[in-house]
């Protein structure tokens, strides 16, 4: 026998069991009783005819998915409520005229399409109409519990903290910004409707608030310190005070040509009896920021004429206005002359102080020294 001859081996293979489906195709595995996508979950073989599924146990008349389900799917919470499912109604079709259907129900447009503004001013009253921080109870019962609980210090501390931090960068606001947000403000201001603001001024006046706010100012007015802070806060921020703004008010006055009463009559007694003085009291003449009413020809000698009283019935002294007029003319190289004069309701007294008066201006052109002229000496 010939070691080289190969030895030919026969191996039969195990018979696979064919398909449950009925398609006649071998399993690949014994265990397994249908080839994959087969069964009766899945796919159907393209050999076999599909069957027919039975119809969903809700009464719908629609078939199940798969043979071995009772109902389709969400038909069957239907059906234990006691309802007839019903298909879905179709949703509309978004308004901004694309053609497609919104997304949910309810929706008028779909996500990133645009609005028409009909139809962003009946959302904004939508969402107003459904705000609950629109009621007063609500609002009110919000603000007592961040009281109590101290959240409102604690956000405005932590806004503090971020905006010191650039954490947040508040964008500057626009011009047209601006006046929309001041016009909206004043439309929802309720203090604007008559009605409203009567009902305040009554409460306030029921409940004694004025009285008490009053009295908590006069009692922190006759603390010094909080008098002095608060005359020098009033005339920082008083723009009369800067001397550009002055200047231009009195140039605007120059403009439109308008004296006061006080004004013209001194200008009128000092032509009738030939004296060398000019009105200047429209910013013709200026002295380190004050513009004085009257001026002597061709001297620098200025006449400063006032009625006893200032805005808001405020009265002028000697020791109040008087001194400190004459003192800044005097610091910039100027005599001065203060005129007191009555009222406006005792004008008759000025008639009679006509020829003192008159005298006194003489004396002041004729010296060249300061002085103060009241009616009352």
């Amino acid at each position: 026998m010939n070691n080289n001859t190969p030895i030919q081996l026969q191996i039969e293979f195990p018979t696979m069991p064919l398909c449950a489906c009925g398609c006649g195709t071998p399993v690949t595995n014994k265990r397994n009783t249908y080839v994959q996508g087969h069964n009766s979950r899945g796919g159907v073989c393209n050999n076999i005819v599909e069957r027919e599924y039975p119809l969903c146990a809700c009464g719908c008349g629609l078939r199940v998915e798969f043979h071995q389900s009772l109902y389709r799917r969400g038909h069957k919470n239907v059906a234990r409520s006691g309802k007839v499912w019903e298909p879905p109604k179709e949703l509309p079709l978004c308004a901004c005229g694309c053609g497609q259907q919104v997304s949910t129900k309810g929706a008028t447009t779909k996500p990133g399409h645009g609005q028409t503004e009909e139809m962003r001013r009946a959302n904004s009253e939508r969402m107003k109409s459904n705000n609950p921080m629109q009621r007063a109870e609500v609002s009110k019962r919000q603000r007592a519990t961040w009281r109590v609980n101290g959240w409102d210090k604690v956000f405005s501390e932590k806004m503090k903290e971020m905006h010191a931090n650039g954490e947040i960068i508040a964008p500057k606001p626009t011009e047209a910004f601006k006046q929309r947000a001041s016009a909206r403000m004043k439309s929802n201001n309720p203090m604007k409707n008559a009605d409203v603001a009567a009902r305040v001024v009554e409460t306030n006046k029921a409940n004694g608030n004025y009285e008490v706010a009053g009295e908590r100012l006069r009692l922190l007015w006759d603390r010094p310190g909080y008098r002095a802070a608060q005359v020098a806060r009033m005339k920082s921020k008083n723009p009369m005070y800067q001397t550009e703004n002055l200047e231009k008010s009195l140039r605007n006055r120059s403009v439109q040509g308008t004296q006061t009463g006080m004004e013209l009559w001194f200008a009128n007694l000092c032509e009738c009896h030939e004296l060398p003085v000019w009105y200047t009291g429209l910013g013709e003449y200026w002295t380190k920021g004050r513009n004085p009413d009257f001026k002597v020809h061709g001297c620098k000698m200025v006449i400063e004429v006032t009625d006893g009283y200032t805005y808001k019935k405020q009265m002028r002294t000697v020791e109040n206005y008087a001194l400190p007029t004459i003192d800044h003319y005097e610091a910039y190289g100027h005599t001065c002359m203060v005129v007191m004069m009555p009222e406006r309701r005792y004008k008759w007294k000025r008639v009679a102080l006509q020829e003192s008066l008159v005298a006194a201006i003489r004396t002041f052109i004729a010296t060249g020294k300061s002085m103060v002229w009241s009616y009352d000496e």
